[in-house]
């Protein structure tokens, strides 16, 4: 079994959007979120390779299909939240790239990178953790 980067929860917000909150505030830098429809397990691309942070379940997995971004929020160390956007892609997206600059180290594969811009992830966001 592969080991969990960092600590995550799965909810939505009060707009439905995904938001992934990280215990590494490191994460929230993440180029892209990546989720496998298969295994329902989710990667953060950070730093040129995959870290698994968890998986998700089924209704949560129909609600990553219909977005193509993610809110990642962490508490840093002073106490502040960190909060930023990033893509969401699937496993076939990274499978579907075949010339790129940018060697990513997830199993094998390329990906390319995107930075998202302030959305909030609201510590009171509505769903339940998947």
């Amino acid at each position: 079994m592969t080991e969990l980067a960092t600590h995550a929860a799965f909810l939505t917000n009060r707009e439905g959007e995904i938001c992934i909150t990280l215990a590494d505030a490191a994460f929230v830098q993440s180029d892209t979120i990546v989720v496998d429809p298969k295994t329902h397990q989710v990667f953060a691309v950070f730093h040129e390779a995959g870290y698994l942070l968890g998986s998700i379940s089924d209704t949560m997995a129909k609600t990553f299909a219909a977005t193509d971004h993610v809110l990642l929020s962490a508490e840093r160390g002073d106490g502040t939240i960190f909060e930023l956007t990033a893509p969401l892609r699937t496993s076939e997206w990274l499978e579907a790239l075949s010339v790129n600059d940018q060697n990513i180290d997830f199993p094998g594969k390329k990906t390319g990178s995107g930075r998202g811009g302030y959305r909030p992830c609201s510590p009171s966001a509505k769903g339940a953790a998947a």
